[in-house]
């Protein structure tokens, strides 16, 4: 088998690329007693309520990213006129989804910035968290009078 590796140089990147797997691969499930419950602790609505800015930061600019992204795939199919059928409607119901997705986010991020105002006040650490505040704010504002 040494010798097959030896020779052919796919199989040595097909070797690597596994080891490299194996080295990723995540860490089992939590144990609980002992027993392995299969499932990892996503914590409660409270302890997602106090999460960090920089944490609900992030997730907002990833939620966009990925609203930003169906929605190019969405115009792509719609300018091509390819898929149709099935594979349309789930463009479609991925871009609903990721728009609810971004909206969650931004309440849950607005709802933070606000409770750090009124409980720390201001920093210059928060500006930029405060700035994108303030652009969502107006961003709404302007959706609402527009309709």
């Amino acid at each position: 088998m040494t010798r097959i590796i030896g020779r052919n140089p796919y199989s040595r990147i097909l070797m690597s690329l596994l080891i490299l797997g194996f080295l990723a691969a995540p860490a089992p499930a939590e144990t609980h007693n002992g027993l392995n419950t299969g499932q990892a602790e996503t914590g409660t609505p409270a302890a997602r309520s106090d999460e960090s800015l920089e944490t609900l930061y992030e997730r907002l600019v990833e939620a966009e990213t990925q609203w930003d992204q169906a929605r190019r795939a969405l115009r792509k199919a719609r300018q091509r006129r390819y898929p149709r059928g099935p594979a349309l409607e789930e463009l479609r119901q991925r871009a609903r989804e990721n728009q609810e997705a971004v909206g969650l986010a931004e309440e849950a991020f607005l709802r933070r910035v606000e409770k750090a105002r009124y409980t720390t006040g201001e920093t210059r650490d928060w500006n930029i968290f405060v700035e994108r505040a303030e652009q969502i704010q107006e961003a709404r504002l302007q959706r609402s009078n527009s309709r």
